[in-house]
């Protein structure tokens, strides 16, 4: 069954909020600990500073509720009964409706917009290199032959965002990846003998 349970800055104070919210490393051990205990088939866990809501879907709603809730709370060191009574909790077609916005976004779309994004991402820094601007400040034309690291950047992340559903923390993500380590040292090789070791004046 699927639910939405949390609270918000509709129904609860600001400190309390800021007292649940949780770093996005630590995001990651609490959903292993709760997926861990069986309580729930899928489950989504969102900390901003506006809202603390779990999503997922459960045969027992309310037990998984409780679940994440209890370890959020044993976690940040806040007793369970200041949050119980705070919460709400939308069931089936309720926690659809619960953000609609949601409902607007299909993972097409996401994919389209991630695909613009990576495009734009590409040409500006092609641009940019190609610039007179800084052609000028670099005294050199070769800075377009580092696009060729910028572009495996590009494709290492996405291939593991999709093929090896990696995503989450891009920074975590970047330092313990290998190949991504030694893609940016060789762009940053690259630029450096460009700059300083080829010039073209």
């Amino acid at each position: 069954m699927l639910f939405v349970a949390g609270l918000s800055h509709r129904n609860a104070p600001v400190e309390l909020r800021e007292q649940l919210a949780v770093e996005e490393d630590k995001l990651r051990e609490l959903l292993a600990d709760v997926h861990g205990s069986g309580v729930a088939r899928e489950l989504l866990i969102v900390s901003t500073c506006n809202r603390v809501e779990v999503y997922g879907d459960a045969e027992v709603p309310g037990e998984a509720r409780s679940t994440v809730f209890r370890r959020l709370c044993r976690y940040r060191g806040i007793d369970p009964a200041l949050v119980e009574h705070q919460l709400y909790t939308h069931l089936e077609g309720d926690a659809v409706r619960h953000r609609p916005i949601l409902a607007e976004y299909s993972a097409a779309l996401l994919d389209q917009m991630i695909a613009v994004v990576t495009a734009s991402t590409v040409t500006a820094y092609a641009l940019y290199t190609m610039s007179p601007e800084t052609v000028a400040k670099f005294h050199t034309q070769l800075l377009p032959a580092t696009l060729p690291f910028v572009l495996y950047g590009i494709f290492r992340y996405l291939y593991l965002l999709y093929r090896r559903q990696l995503g989450g923390n891009p920074s975590e993500l970047f330092l313990n990846d290998r190949a991504l380590l030694l893609n940016t040292i060789g762009w940053i090789l690259a630029v450096l003998l460009i700059i300083y070791g080829l010039p073209l004046r």
